[in-house]
């Protein structure tokens, strides 16, 4: 399926830029969900509520956890069958391409295309297409699933790009894990943020990068190609631990390391990593 440009971007740019991008109904329902019983946990523990709504809340608030968790594993159970739908763009004369990807609940595989003569293949259960607008060149892709409430546990997402093009990524998960093998594609800047959800991001083997991560339940895992340089500061929490070669990267600060040259390799990375909770693997 070849997807042509559309007449309005749709979000407009200046929402992307600002990092303004909407959230699913699924998204919106579960954060609401979340804030809601713990307000009501909070106004209980804080001696706010009636001696017999307390004991409400205290059988009604493990009730509410067991049925997500069965709403999440019956979301993927009825959803494994389902093949997801292929679609695909057209390489044409693009000189760049910018993907904003939500995937709400699902766990994301990227990678680089095999064939050429497309610009971005991507498998993705409840997709129709991918929303394409063309700007001074520059391919603008979004795809994000259709509004709804039901959780998407069911197949992963695979998404194929083209290499030989710079790319700049947007990936926003609220619960899924991501893994993306960049090494093959040209990545100018990539931005990642996540909710619940492990990360597994081998990074590009050629160019400069930059990179933009965020974390808040998860562990993340950096695997650094043999020539290519990098720079990593991280913003970690108490509960965070970051394993990483002292052979191969010298301490610059306070959670900041490099590797030796870096400032004048020709192919290196800059990260600045945000984590609340988890671990941080650097291989």
């Amino acid at each position: 399926m070849t997807t042509t440009p559309a007449t309005e971007p749709d979000p407009p740019a200046a929402a992307i830029a600002a990092g303004r991008v909407p959230q699913s109904l699924s998204e919106r329902l579960l954060a609401v969900a979340f804030i809601v019983l713990g307000g009501v946990l909070l106004a209980a523990n804080l001696g706010l509520l009636r001696s017999d709504v307390e004991r409400v809340v205290q059988v009604v608030w493990p009730a509410s956890l067991i049925a997500a968790g069965l709403w999440l594993v019956l979301g993927r159970q009825n959803q494994a069958t389902a093949e997801p739908p292929a679609c695909s763009i057209e390489r044409g004369d693009f000189t760049g391409g910018d993907l904003l990807a939500l995937t709400g609940t699902a766990d994301m595989h990227l990678g680089a295309s095999p064939e050429s003569s497309g610009l971005l293949t991507a498998d993705v259960p409840g997709l129709d297409s991918p929303r394409l607008e063309a700007r001074e060149g520059v391919a603008h892709v979004r795809l994000q699933p259709h509004l709804s409430v039901a959780p998407r546990r069911g197949p992963g997402w695979s998404v194929k790009l083209a290499k030989g093009l710079p790319w700049r990524l947007d990936l926003q998960s609220s619960l899924g894990d991501f893994e993306l093998d960049l090494h093959d594609l040209t990545v100018a800047e990539a931005r990642l943020r996540s909710t619940f959800g492990d990360v597994d991001l081998s990074l590009p083997a050629a160019g400069e990068s930059l990179f933009v991560i965020d974390l808040i339940f998860g562990d993340l895992n950096l695997r650094l190609p043999e020539g290519v340089a990098a720079r990593i500061k991280v913003a970690a929490g108490p509960l965070v631990t970051v394993h990483h070669d002292e052979r191969r990267f010298i301490q610059l600060g306070p959670n900041e390391w490099a590797t030796p040259l870096y400032a004048v390799a020709p192919d290196r990375c800059t990260l600045a990593v945000r984590l609340s909770t988890g671990d941080l693997y650097v291989k």
